[in-house]
């Protein structure tokens, strides 16, 4: 069985370095990709002999499942102190039928 979880937060602030260089709309940028994957193999062997015969049997299943979940939300005109820095499911639940979770989550950029 494996199990991956990569979370990404980008935080770009209002910024003015010249005239073409500058930044007037501050955006956080969350990216959360989950995977999980697991398989599960069964196998049995019969033998039995009789005499001169021989009998061996061998079967098997196998099971297997993939599940992989993307979530990618963004924010603008967010203000520079930290705890504003937070993106809220509720509204992605109704923008993306697949979000299942309606709460607010704190981001930390890295």
């Amino acid at each position: 069985m494996t199990y991956r979880k990569i979370t990404g937060v980008i935080y770009n602030p209002v910024y003015t370095v010249s005239a073409t260089q500058k930044n007037e709309i501050s955006k956080l940028s969350l990216h959360q990709n989950t995977n999980a994957h697991w398989i599960w193999d069964n196998y049995f062997t019969y033998n039995n002999r009789w005499g001169n015969s021989r009998l061996k049997l061998m079967g098997g299943t196998t099971a297997e499942k993939y599940r992989t979940q993307y979530i990618d939300a963004a924010r603008q005109n967010v203000p520079a102190q930290k705890n504003y820095w937070y993106l809220d499911l509720w509204a992605m639940q109704h923008l993306q039928p697949t979000a299942v979770m309606a709460q607010r989550i704190p981001v930390t950029p890295t």
